[in-house]
Formats: C-alpha cells, structure tokens, sequence
C-alpha cells in the first residue's frame, strides 16, 4: 500500500517573531521504493506558525502535482498551534465563521489557512508531533540552510553600506583615525563601529579614500562571482 507523508521543521522556538527557515519534505513510500521531494521556506520577521503555513502548502502543492488522487497522509510538526488547530478541526469552525474565532475576531494567518486547505482538500490528512525518521537531519539541514540565508543577507546590508560609507579603510588618513571602519575577513565585511561622518584635511584625502573603497569593493565583487 502506498503510504505518503510530510514532514515540517522549522528554527522558530515559541511565538515569537523573527527571521527563519521552515523546511517541508513530501515522501510517497511504492512499493519499499520511497520518493521524496523538498524544499525550504526563507520569512523574515515571522512566525512558527506562519512558516510552517507556508511550508505546508508548499508541500501539499508540490504533492498534487506529483499523486493528484484521494488519499491518506500523515503530517508531522513541531508546531503546537498549527497541530492544535488541525487536530481539534478548529480551521473548518473557522472556514463556517467567515474566518473568525469563537470570540468574534478574524483569525491571525487566515489568507494562509486559506491557501493551506485549499491545496490538502483532495487528501484526508492527519497531523501528529513528535520524532520521525528525519527528524535529526532536517533540524540540520535547516539550520545550515538559516546560517547560510543570515551570512547572505549581512554580505548584502554591509555592501550596501560599503557602497554609501565615507570611511571603510582600517588606519589613518593624514595622521588621523577613522572613526569608523569595515574590515574584510573570510569575504564578509565585518562593521566594528557604527560609522560616523568624517571630516578631510584636503581633498587629497577624500581622493584616497574614495579611491580605496572603489578598489575593495571591485574586489569583493571579483570574489562573489567565483563562489
């Protein structure tokens, strides 16, 4: 009998909100002959349960297009408010309340919840906690994944400072400090200090210093693109 799952980790910890990653893998177990498909979910500023929405339906997605018939699949999530609310059916007093709770208010994510049922209705779906088979590899890949995700986006906010800031060189100009400076490690730029204005002496060292960010920063391009 073919047995589908999917599976959802996330980096969210609790409600709060945050940057993270949510990662979805669809398995379809034929006949001991088990394909999976997956893939991961970047939300900035958001929410466990907001992730784990989108991962879903992500999942749910790409399972319609790969076995479009009726049929049973077991979900698993760490996520305490999305498998509280699937388990008690409150998503369907919900779709009855015009999207709103018992208390009368709309319900956070509804667009989300909306999409979601939309893409399992073909399926009779159980949600469950708790380990599975996966569960010790996907907590990692997903967390390499928000590590590699972070150390992007710093590349990208400190290029843009590069591409703005008066004083970038460690050192001196004409004797004096700068106030503040970018170093460059390992092809990321480090901001040590918040950069402040600078005055020059001379235009002479203005120049220099123009000059000098011009060179760093065609030189970190000419790194990025043989990455």
């Amino acid at each position: 009998m073919r047995e589908i799952k999917i599976y959802v980790e996330t980096t969210w910890k609790g409600p709060a909100r945050r940057d993270g990653v949510a990662m979805w893998m669809v398995e379809i177990a034929d006949h001991d002959q088990p394909r999976a498909w997956k893939g991961v979910i970047h939300v900035e500023n958001g929410t466990e349960a907001q992730g784990t929405l989108m991962a879903l339906i992500n999942a749910f997605f790409v399972l319609k297009k790969v076995y479009p018939r009726r049929c049973p699949v077991r979900v698993f999530t760490q996520c305490e408010h999305v498998l509280h609310t699937v388990q008690n059916q409150w998503h369907l007093c919900w779709q009855e309340n015009g999207w709103h709770n018992a208390k009368g208010k709309p319900v956070k994510n509804s667009g989300l919840w909306i999409m979601l049922m939309e893409q399992m209705s073909l399926y009779m779906y159980t949600f469950e906690s708790g380990q599975h088979e996966h569960t010790d590899a996907m907590k990692t890949e997903v967390q390499k994944e928000f590590k590699q995700w972070k150390e992007k986006r710093h590349k990208e906010e400190l290029l843009k400072i590069l591409k703005t800031a008066t004083c970038i060189s460690p050192g001196t100009v004409s004797g004096k400090k700068y106030i503040g400076e970018i170093r460059q490690e390992d092809n990321i730029f480090y901001l040590y200090k918040a950069p402040l204005e600078y005055v020059y002496e001379t235009e002479k060292d203005r120049r220099a210093v123009k000059d000098y960010e011009e060179n760093v920063y065609e030189q970190w391009k000419e790194q990025t693109e043989h990455e």
